[in-house]
């Protein structure tokens, strides 16, 4: 009868021992699944802020060959000699043009902080 004692412990100690490893086991799981799941939530949300600053860039690059077109206009009618009133608005183009390069600089930045 002791043998049988013995092994009768025994077993009850596997299963003890195995539903154990077993929550074990789930909960590793449940962890390595919560895990992907923030990696994946991360990847959208840092994918979408890359996507708003390339459509960003896109209207910049337009703005700017919009801005270029503009000031070869007035680059032409200053050379057919418009006047004091043409430079004038040239130079209010030119301030406004440098203060939109520092504007993307400063917006460039920006993003790089974010990512």
């Amino acid at each position: 009868e002791a043998g049988a004692m013995q092994r009768a412990t025994r077993r009850l100690l596997m299963v003890t021992s195995t539903s154990a490893f077993n929550q074990w086991v789930e909960a590793a799981e449940e962890a390595r699944r919560h895990r992907r799941i923030m990696a994946k939530v991360m990847t959208q949300a840092r994918n979408r802020a890359v996507s708003g600053g390339f459509a960003a860039w896109l209207d910049a690059v337009a703005e700017g060959k919009r801005m270029r077109a503009l000031a070869r206009k007035a680059m032409a009618r200053a050379a057919k000699g418009e006047g004091r009133l043409l430079a004038s608005a040239l130079a209010g183009w030119v301030e406004a043009l440098a203060y939109a390069h520092e504007a993307r600089g400063l917006l460039r930045r920006a993003l790089q902080f974010q990512l």
